[in-house]
């Protein structure tokens, strides 16, 4: 028998690790089949309500359903918002979804936990950077999905078939309904957007800290260097003029507070 040209050796853990990789997902989107029940009802709920406003625009004051045509247009725009705030929703998911993406969140997050608290700043919670995929995320696409099932019922109690019938109380009735279901979406909308909008704060505050962390970091190390060659010439310079006394006198070590108005 051929030997076989694979070189490469495995570990009986590293072997366990793709195999099950290769049979299972490793890393899904937990709100995905939430997110497919939003776009089924959000769908089916949007075209029946434009059918609705069509049927509305039809006929002048003899049609009881013109009446409403304020409610239908408010629920039509919360809709369209509401799916444009899913869709990014989506995508902040699927982020997490990526190993490349999740190590990189992941590894921020933890580090600016790490110097912040180095720094004597205490009970950052990195957690909210983390919550559009965990139970936070899942609270607030349910509360979408919720929505449209309770717009569907709604659209249900209204008879499609008798749009240019309808009377003057069932019309009452499906104003009401939708002036009440607009607030809800609303409501859904401001959840999804209030927490991807505190992660990415969360995600950026620690990218920027990091990248700051990095540069003055790196300038300390110019001026140490400058310390203890003659030759490095740029040590005159920062020394002199770019950076202030409090930060090199904690670059040398005579502060306990770190690093410049880190504090």
């Amino acid at each position: 028998m051929a030997e076989c040209p694979c070189k490469q050796s495995l570990t009986d853990g590293e072997r366990g690790i793709l195999n099950f990789g290769l049979t299972n997902e490793m890393l899904r989107n937990p709100n995905a089949a939430a997110i497919a029940v939003y776009r089924q009802l959000g769908g089916a709920n949007g075209a029946r309500i434009e059918s609705l406003i069509q049927a509305a625009q039809v006929g002048g004051t003899s049609n009881a359903l013109t009446t409403a045509l304020p409610e239908l247009n408010r629920v039509k725009s919360a809709i369209n918002v509401l799916d444009n705030r899913v869709d990014a929703f989506e995508n902040e998911c699927n982020r997490f979804t990526d190993p490349k993406q999740l190590i990189n969140i992941v590894s921020s997050l933890s580090l600016f936990a790490e110097m912040q608290c180095a720094l004597g700043i205490q009970g950052l919670d990195i957690g909210v950077g983390l919550n559009v995929v965990n139970q936070n995320g899942q609270l607030s696409i349910n509360y979408a999905v919720v929505a449209n099932v309770d717009l569907e019922k709604i659209l249900n109690q209204f008879s499609d078939n008798n749009l240019g019938t309808a009377t003057a109380d069932a019309v009452r009735q499906l104003q009401e309904g939708l002036g009440k279901i607009t607030g809800v979406m609303d409501q859904a909308n401001a959840l999804i957007g209030g927490l991807m909008d505190a992660a990415e704060a969360l995600q950026n505050q620690a990218a920027d800290f990091i990248q700051k962390y990095t540069s003055i970091n790196a300038l300390a190390n110019l001026i140490n260097e400058a310390n203890t060659d003659p030759c490095f010439k740029l040590g005159g310079t920062l020394n002199g003029s770019l950076v202030s006394p409090d930060f090199l006198n904690a670059v040398r070590g005579g502060t306990p507070t770190g690093f410049g108005g880190y504090r």
